[in-house]
């Protein structure tokens, strides 16, 4: 039994967004704000950079369960495969200044392969 042409049309459908989805997310870059009420008590940041060849998409889980232990996430995603490392170390720099917002928070960072 092969696949109707509903089902079939479903699954391309499926892939394709998929696809997208990750294409799309490439090169941004997500915040994650801790859900903790007292912002006092989220003294420091994460800065999560994924691998060569992937974007922030793998990092989600990392990032989201952070954010849920009280840290401010930076998940950053950068064109790993298109630049040199300087040009992408100062891509990356750039990023971190534009999103952290208190200067006197700890800044850590998690990083896989490349990042």
């Amino acid at each position: 039994m092969g696949l109707g042409p509903l089902k079939l049309f479903i699954l391309i459908s499926i892939i394709i967004a998929i696809i997208l989805g990750l294409v799309a997310c490439r090169n941004a870059t997500y915040i994650l704000k801790s859900p903790t009420l007292d912002s006092k008590k989220n003294k420091e940041y994460v800065v999560v950079l994924h691998g060569l060849y992937i974007n922030p998409f793998y990092m989600a889980q990392l990032s989201n369960y952070l954010s849920k232990n009280g840290y401010d996430v930076i998940n950053i995603g950068y064109p790993s495969t298109k630049y040199d490392l300087k040009t992408l170390a100062e891509y990356v720099e750039k990023e971190i200044k534009n999103h952290i917002e208190d200067k006197s928070k700890i800044v850590n960072f998690v990083g896989y392969s490349l990042g």
